[in-house]
């Protein structure tokens, strides 16, 4: 995480000079440009990005029907106003919309369930990135090729990939959840941590697919019609079925039934106070497939930290110096913001 100054953060937002910056704020006195999501969404055009601002107020639900980029505050700022930002379901491309919202961004959120458009040729390349699913719904629906869902903390029930093509699930925790519905080649589960009972699921109705570099703590990797999948360099424990390959399943390199020896995760659960990464001697330590850590630490899009912070300039503490001043008075602000990796 790197100090910048005002000049950098205006630096950075030159970066969307070709399109617009638009900001949403709902709390009382609003300093956003909009204080309703959708009304901001409605009134962008193709490729501007949404600043959300953290509130104590949910945003609702919303639609989607064209390609934008959508920041939010994370799911657990490191910050003075620990406001979340948090949405309903986003439902992309939900009317007569082929294409319209692909290509989207969404970083940053603590939201339920973003739904893809099911029609001719679905909403493609959409990023999924740094958000905090809750429980209770279906979580993510996939349709269109090219999604990347990474980052993430995905909480009860399933990604329903929906048998799409090119879709690459990496570096996400699940908690009581699992990947459901694929017989293609493309889809990749790599570097997630898979945590729960040990009579659930990590994987039903997967097939065709590689799944390298994850621990499976809890959760069985050898649910419903798994089969012909390749895995390799993944690790199991305590789970109803550790062994892995099996049946019609391949791979090699995994380590069955080895605890992975987190820092500190006392239970199969999901934790802000626990620590996923692992120590120095564990099995899974710089043995994954490409030579880095196994689970959420490793690959190429590892966990940056737990506060779902999106890769953007945030304010972190404003305070004000002399808040009764006369007219024609300067203002004395300090200002601390910090860019997130």
């Amino acid at each position: 995480m790197k100090n910048i100054s005002i000049f950098a953060i205006t630096c950075s937002l030159s970066l969307f000079a070709s399109a617009k910056v638009i900001t949403v704020n709902n709390n009382t006195n609003s300093p956003g440009q909009y204080i309703s999501l959708q009304q901001a969404i409605d009134s962008a055009s193709a490729g501007d990005t949404i600043y959300v601002h953290g509130s104590a107020t949910s945003y609702g639900s919303v639609n989607v029907k064209k390609r934008l980029n959508f920041f939010g505050t994370g799911h657990k700022p490191n910050k003075s106003n620990t406001l979340v930002s948090e949405i309903g379901n986003i439902t992309l491309d939900s009317t007569i919309t082929v294409s319209g919202a692909s290509g989207t961004r969404i970083s940053g959120f603590k939201l339920s369930v973003i739904l893809g458009y099911n029609g001719a040729g679905g909403t493609k390349n959409i990023s999924v990135n740094r958000n905090y699913f809750t429980s209770g719904n279906t979580k993510i629906s996939v349709t269109g090729q090219g999604w990347v869902i990474q980052n993430n903390v995905i909480e009860d029930l399933f990604v329903n990939v929906n048998n799409n093509a090119n879709t690459i699930i990496r570096n996400n925790i699940f908690y009581k959840s699992y990947i459901l519905s694929s017989s293609q080649p493309t889809l990749v589960v790599i570097n997630n941590v898979f945590l729960g009972n040990a009579y659930s699921t990590s994987l039903e109705n997967v097939s065709n697919a590689l799944i390298a570099n994850n621990i499976f703590s809890g959760p069985t990797p050898n649910g419903t019609n798994v089969s012909n999948n390749t895995f390799s360099n993944n690790i199991t424990y305590q789970t109803s079925n550790n062994t892995i390959p099996s049946g019609t399943n391949t791979g090699s390199g995994n380590l069955v039934a080895q605890n992975p020896l987190f820092t500190n995760v006392p239970t199969n659960f999901f934790s802000y106070s626990y620590d996923y990464t692992l120590t120095a001697t564990s099995p899974g330590k710089n043995t994954g497939t490409d030579g880095t850590d196994i689970g959420i630490y490793g690959g190429v899009a590892p966990f940056v930290d737990m506060t779902g912070t999106p890769a953007i300039p945030q304010v972190k503490n404003l305070t004000i110096l002399n808040p009764v001043i006369s007219v024609g008075d300067t203002l004395q602000i300090i200002l601390k913001a910090k860019k997130q990796n």
